[in-house]
């Protein structure tokens, strides 16, 4: 999983963006995912630092970056949409923004809990973000060369 963390946080601050915000969002991103890749759970399970006994200090290094980083996925798609023209491109934008808020709060609410299913939150969390990447990808190569976005 180190070279997935280390390859997108490296894709991420080298993704281009015409708006400041973004890019500073994207900065933001693009260090915390090399950082929780950096600071490697101690254990398979990737133990609480709130709750477990066993948690080391990388499992609370690894949680902060996460933690950070989360925050500025679920930011991204907010201050896309304001900057967006087409009304098509915004509805697609809040839409996704949606999507990755409720999959954030959702993890947040039931990362305590015990339950076998509590992943799946995540997973749709994680699985809008991507979407918001993919997304951004075919915006910028369907555009025109030399015209920016506003």
């Amino acid at each position: 999983m180190i070279p997935g963390f280390m390859t997108l946080g490296a894709a991420t601050l080298a993704m281009p963006s015409d708006h400041r915000g973004q890019r500073a969002l994207l900065r933001v991103a693009g260090v915390g995912t090399i950082l929780a890749g950096g600071f490697r759970c101690s254990d398979m399970s990737c133990p609480d630092p709130t709750k477990d006994r066993e948690a080391t200090a990388t499992d609370s290094a690894h949680a902060i970056a996460s933690i950070v980083t989360f925050v500025a996925w679920t930011l991204l798609p907010v201050v896309d949409a304001s900057h967006r023209q087409s009304p098509t491109s915004r509805a697609i934008t809040v839409g996704n923004g949606v999507a990755t808020a409720v999959g954030f709060i959702t993890a947040g609410l039931t990362h305590r809990s015990d339950d076998p299913n509590k992943g799946i939150a995540q997973r749709v969390f994680l699985g809008s973000v991507f979407a918001w990447y993919v997304i951004n990808a075919i915006r910028r190569l369907s555009r025109p060369s030399g015209i920016r976005a506003r």
